[in-house]
C-alpha cells in the first residue's frame, strides 16, 4: 500500500482488480488528503457539495477514490458509487446499455454495501 493511504478506508474488487478509497467527514480534508496521497489537486465545489470523486492513474495502477460528507448521507454513496462503478466498467469496456444493466446494479450494490458495512 503506498504511503498515506491510510487515511482512507479502502476495499478490493478481485474480479477487476481495483481499489477502492473513501473517506467521510469535511470536503477540506478529502482534498488535503487528495493532495498528499495521489498528488491530485480537488477542486473546492463550496459548502454544498456533499460528495466527490476522483479516479487517479498512477503508472500501471489506477485508484477510485470518493468523498461523501456524512456517512448516513446513503443518496451520496449511491450516487458517488455509480460514478466508480461506471469508471471501473468503462475501463474494462462494459459500457451502460440494455445488455449491461444488471452488471452495473450489481457492482454497484457491491461498493455500496462494502462501504457502509464499514463505515466508521
Amino acid at each position: 500500500m503506498k504511503k498515506g493511504k491510510n487515511k482512507f478506508k479502502w476495499f478490493y474488487i478481485d474480479l477487476f482488480k481495483v481499489n477502492v478509497y473513501y473517506q467521510f467527514g469535511p470536503a477540506k480534508q478529502y482534498e488535503k488528503d487528495m493532495l498528499q496521497v495521489f498528488n491530485v489537486q480537488i477542486e473546492d465545489s463550496g459548502p454544498a457539495s456533499v460528495g466527490k470523486y476522483a479516479i487517479v492513474e498512477e503508472n500501471e495502477d489506477i485508484y477510485f477514490t470518493m468523498w461523501v460528507r456524512d456517512k448516513r448521507d446513503y443518496e451520496s454513496i449511491a450516487h458517488e458509487a455509480m460514478h466508480i462503478t461506471h469508471g471501473i466498467l468503462q475501463r474494462a469496456g462494459i459500457w451502460l446499455t440494455d445488455s449491461s444493466v444488471e452488471t452495473y446494479t450489481y457492482l454497484i450494490g457491491y461498493i455500496v454495501k462494502k462501504i457502509t458495512e464499514n463505515k466508521n
